[in-house]
This record gives structure tokens, sequence and C-alpha cells, in this order.
């Protein structure tokens, strides 16, 4: 009879295992879910911060060619910035720039680069400034300060900055980036 009674005690014991072992999957396959909803978000910022470099890298190209196809001389570039386009008068203007605003003429106003729009699924479009804070003058025509004879041909070479902003999917996510242009006039 004492095989009997050993062999009825065991039986709940199969139970209880098998309970903890139910357990111990469900905190591993909750901990998977976690992590791949965590790995999801991330690929979404990292796909979002690509989408906003890609539309302020558009931008700057598109202040790049107005450069190269649109200035022709430096009176437009002013104070105001009312046509985007500003003088060496206010260091670093890209952080007082009204980037949100819509209407334009507005002072501390950047240009809209309209061709890449929503269609390419970016909140807003990208917008851009350009500064005009340089004249570089070649060395050999630094030397003929009065104009006698004929000079290098090298001229003087105006120096611009070019600072965009693109956002993503969302207008939370923001790059904004600067290249320097030289043109000569």
């Amino acid at each position: 009879m004492r095989i009997r009674q050993s062999a009825y005690k065991q039986q709940g014991v199969v139970l209880i295992i098998g309970l903890l072992m139910l357990i111990a999957m469900t905190l591993i396959g909750l901990s998977g879910m976690r992590i791949t909803t965590f790995e999801e978000r991330m690929a979404s910022n990292t796909k979002d911060k690509h989408m906003a470099f890609e539309a302020a890298e558009a931008a700057m190209m598109d202040g790049e060619t107005y450069i190269d196809n649109s200035v022709i001389a430096l009176g437009a570039f002013d104070t105001d910035g009312s046509d985007g386009l500003y003088d060496d008068s206010i260091e670093e203007i890209w952080q007082a720039i009204d980037w949100g605003g819509t209407d334009s003429g507005n002072t501390n106003e950047a240009l809209v680069y309209s061709a890449f729009g929503s269609s390419y699924g970016i909140g807003t479009s990208p917008k851009y400034v350009l500064e005009q804070y340089a004249s570089l003058t070649a060395d050999a025509d630094k030397l003929n300060l009065d104009n006698y004879g004929q000079g290098t041909g090298a001229g003087q070479v105006e120096m611009f900055r070019v600072t965009a902003r693109g956002t993503g999917g969302s207008d939370s996510t923001v790059v904004i980036i600067q290249s320097t242009y030289g043109k000569q006039l």
C-alpha cells in the first residue's frame, strides 16, 4: 500500500511544473513582442530622418541652382529677408528664420522648394535661405589696386551660405543642412 500512496502524492507536481513552464514561455513571448515593437519604432524613426535629410538636400541644391541662375548682383541681399535673401549683417540667420511661415513677404522668411512636396511622404515642403557673407579677391588681383594694366581675369568671388531645412513624414523630424557656395559676379 505504500507504493500507491507515493504515486498519488506525485500527480500534482506535474501540473505545477507544467504551469511554471507555461508562465516562462508567456514571459519569453511577451519580451519578444516588446523587442520587435521597439525595433519597428527605431526603423520608422530612421526612415523619417532619412526623408527629412533628402528633403533638406533637395532644397539646398535648389538654392545653389538659384545662385547660379538668378543672382547677377548683390542688391537683393539685405537685412529684411522678405525674399529669403540675406546679407552678412545678421550672424547665423538660420536660427532666427520663421521656418514655419507660409505667407511670402514676411520678415525673416525662407524660400519654399515646392517641387519636393507631400507626394514624397514628407510633412511640409522643404525651405531654404541664402546668405551673402563674404567677397573673395584672387591674390593676383590684390596687387593691381588701381586697376592698371590687365588683370588676371580671376575677379571677385562672392561667397554664399545656403541653409536648408527639411522635415520627414511628421513635422517633428527636422534636418537642417548648410553648404558654402561661391560665384564669380
